[in-house]
């Protein structure tokens, strides 16, 4: 018979790990981080686990390149020292593409909180560095306002 895992998790970055078969927890998770909406990233310290952290800096980049940025700043900024080192190298930064594929109505509150987040606590700490800006309509008065861009080359 195979086994059947689900997870539970909330907002207060708790995660728990349940065995459908015997109804108990069968593990735990150390850190979560929401990467948007759907997805979110996790790691434990069990030798049953892959813990994130534990990845090369390489296989980060490339988990990192598949999300969107806002999405990207907001959920991994500030995890740890790795991340915001990882998340703020002049490779990941010096072009900020923050234009939103499609965008639900219903999600404009969220959209807000992870907009003034970005613009008030990672751009003053990366504004030197950008070369290029991406945004879009919805954002680009808050993004261009937030801070001066000594650096930029290109904003479309």
């Amino acid at each position: 018979m195979c086994e059947r895992y689900i997870t539970a998790g909330g907002r207060d970055s708790s995660l728990r790990l349940w065995k459908i078969v015997e109804e108990s927890i069968t593990g735990s998770i150390d850190c979560v981080a929401l990467i948007n909406d759907e997805h979110m990233v996790s790691g434990a310290d069990d030798s049953n686990n892959i813990n994130i952290l534990d990845l090369a800096d390489e296989l980060l980049y490339v988990i990192f390149n598949k999300l969107n940025m806002m999405d990207m700043f907001y959920s991994l900024v500030d995890v740890n020292q790795r991340f915001n080192r990882l998340a703020f190298d002049s490779l990941c930064i010096h072009h900020l593409n923050f234009a939103i594929k499609h965008f639900d109505i219903h999600q404009y509150a969220t959209y807000n909180d992870i907009l003034d987040r970005i613009c008030s606590k990672i751009l003053p700490r990366i504004n030197d560095k950008v070369n290029k800006l991406t945004v879009d309509p919805l954002s680009m008065e808050q993004i261009l306002c937030a801070v001066h861009y000594p650096q930029l080359h290109s904003l479309s």
